[in-house]
């Protein structure tokens, strides 16, 4: 178990109330990433009644030793097993992804459809061209390193580790070393995720189910010309928001975050009250 992902919040969670809620909602993260990230949404969406269950993708969190052996048909299995007992105990059902988990997402939406999905700077595509060659790559470089060159000094950097994960001591010399020489990420599980992408983009055009899609105009991350690009190949009605953000859209510690919580929590309040209605018909 990594010593990093040892508090409650990077767990999976169950918001819930005293009584059994007519509407739940099934949030998955990103890559690399924990439930800790979809938390606030989920809170924010449990204060207006609606249940919220996130869980926490293999290879992730206190599992990230083992990040590199997962492959997209792992995550898949994951998600799918969940999200089939998400649907069997809510009459209607949310199904929000974020980043890695957006992917995921739009598979689980093109088999077993949610009845309102939710997307967050959806993962499709690498922004790095050199992506495309990682089928090759894998076989030639087999891992890198994403914090070897960090500047702990740095002020964005502090910024970054100080809302994401503000229990790290990036003073302490072992924490350090911990980012700079073990934080190996292997290119076999990085053509995983870009498989993941392109799957996700392939199931677009099979997903009908109303989608609401929040894109940060300056991510680097999950560009959005390719956000765009998913848009016009789904299925179904899009209501598409391009805000002032970069990718940490969900995280509350962002400046953006209340622009992207009353975003959401206005769709699916106007979705909770439109089944509330109908049941009264």
């Amino acid at each position: 178990m990594h010593a990093w992902y040892v508090d409650e919040r990077y767990q999976s969670f169950a918001l819930t109330g005293e009584l059994h809620a007519e509407v739940g909602a099934f949030l998955l993260h990103g890559f690399t990433g924990t439930p800790a990230e979809m938390r606030p949404l989920g809170t924010a969406l449990r204060e207006q009644g609606i249940d919220a269950h996130g869980i926490l993708l293999p290879g992730m969190g206190a599992h990230l030793d083992r990040l590199n052996t997962m492959t997209a048909d792992t995550w898949l299995a994951a998600a799918h097993d969940a999200w089939r007992e998400h649907t069997a105990r809510y009459r209607r059902s949310i199904l929000i992804g974020y980043s890695m988990g957006g992917a995921l997402a739009l598979h689980l939406a093109a088999r077993r459809p949610p009845d309102l999905l939710v997307l967050l700077a959806p993962f499709t595509r690498m922004a790095d061209r050199r992506a495309v060659a990682l089928p090759v790559l894998k076989h030639v470089i087999r891992s890198y390193r994403p914090f070897e060159k960090i500047d702990f000094e740095h002020d964005d950097t502090r910024t970054f580790f100080a809302r994401t994960m503000p229990e790290l001591d990036l003073d302490h010399p072992e924490v350090r070393r911990s980012l700079t020489d073990g934080a190996a990420i292997s290119t076999a599980v990085l053509d995983e995720l870009r498989w993941l992408g392109r799957q996700a983009e392939r199931d677009a055009a099979k997903v009908t189910t109303d989608t609401i899609i929040v894109q940060g105009d300056a991510d680097g991350i999950v560009q959005p010309r390719y956000t765009r690009q998913l848009v016009s190949r789904m299925g179904g009605l899009v209501t598409y928001h391009e805000v002032h953000a970069d990718h940490m859209l969900p995280f509350d510690g962002w400046p953006s975050w209340p622009t992207v919580r009353d975003l959401v929590t206005a769709a699916t309040c106007r979705f909770a009250a439109a089944g509330a209605a109908r049941s009264e018909e």
